[in-house]
């Protein structure tokens, strides 16, 4: 862990410095939730409660910030814990990782026993997106401290196999990544990436070769591989496919020929053009249509997921992909 902290008094200086700070920009119906939900401060369902509030916003970063004074106001540790989630992943979709990655870690203490490793692994990542590359290292070795699965285990190792490459080591980072490959895995894919990534010349064409030759892999479809891809992004910078120009106007759902509104789902939101056309192109290796389109009041540049012909399906890879989708109204 970066910090000796006790995860309590971390969680009140991350409180004090994210939140109430940023309480006199809250629209009126995030501070109206904000205290609608204290008088359930210790419910058991705390952050089921607050979903819904989250749904009626029509900003990202209300809801991070809803997400983060509830939790201060938490009572049942696990509640707490589960909001802190919350509000880590709207920081990861306004672009805000540094800030992502001191929650999620939050998060990870929250409930008392041994850290949640899922949670320090996002938390690894974030940080290494955030180029914050000594505390994505630290992190992930703390993933192996919290006794997680071989997976989550792979998974971190992998983050410092990233970390590494960001300082120019690249012989640790093929070391890693041949580890993994020198055996069967569900990460082949994964470890593929970063040891292309890691080597040169010919070295790096055979990687590449090996990961097309791969096709498509299940583990695209998990949400670890996400943060994963997050934490990679921050050193490899690949070539993405721009989308439509971003418009003036707020997205709105297009109209079937019978006249019936299709579904569209608000996935992440930038204040860089970059990010968010790197987004499209991720979710596009989902099998997931999605546009890029400017919201006239906070000059954010937000990514739109099309529901496509089974909505339900789509929401449940962007869920399965660990994305948040907010459901878009058409005119």
């Amino acid at each position: 862990m970066r910090s000796s902290v006790p995860a309590i008094a971390l969680l009140t200086i991350v409180v004090l410095t994210m939140v109430p700070l940023r309480a006199k920009c809250q629209g009126a119906e995030a501070v109206a939730a904000l205290e609608r939900l204290t008088a359930s401060a210790s419910a058991p369902d705390l952050a089921a409660r607050a979903r819904t509030e989250f749904a009626t916003l029509s900003r990202i970063d209300e809801v991070a910030w809803l997400a983060g004074a509830l939790a201060a106001k938490a009572v049942v540790p696990s509640q707490r814990g589960n909001l802190l989630v919350e509000q880590a992943s709207a920081l990861e979709l306004l672009g805000r990782y540094g800030e992502a990655s001191v929650v999620w870690e939050v998060a990870a203490t929250a409930v008392p026993g041994p850290a949640d490793a899922k949670r320090l692994l996002a938390a690894a990542a974030c940080a290494l997106a955030a180029g914050d590359v000594d505390s994505a290292g630290a992190l992930a070795k703390a993933v192996g401290f919290a006794s997680p699965e071989p997976r989550t285990a792979e998974l971190a190792r992998l983050v410092s196999g990233w970390a590494a490459l960001s300082r120019g080591e690249r012989a640790v980072a093929a070391g890693i990544a041949e580890s993994i490959l020198g055996r069967p895995s569900s990460l082949e894919a994964a470890a593929l990436m970063l040891a292309r990534a890691a080597a040169e010349g010919q070295a790096a064409l055979a990687y590449e070769t090996r990961l097309a030759a791969l096709g498509s892999r299940p583990e695209a479809d998990s949400s670890a591989i996400a943060a994963l891809s997050l934490a990679s992004r921050s050193v490899i910078k690949e070539p993405a496919e721009l989308s439509e120009p971003a418009v003036a106007a707020d997205p709105v759902q297009p109209v079937a020929a019978d006249g019936a509104r299709k579904a569209s789902y608000q996935v992440g939101a930038f204040r860089e053009r970059a990010n968010a056309d790197a987004l499209v192109s991720r979710l596009g290796g989902l099998g997931v249509t999605a546009k890029v389109a400017r919201k006239a009041d906070s000059g954010l540049f937000v990514v739109v997921a099309e529901g496509g012909v089974d909505p339900a399906r789509t929401v449940l890879i962007l869920k399965d992909a660990g994305f948040e989708a907010w459901a878009v109204e058409g005119p």
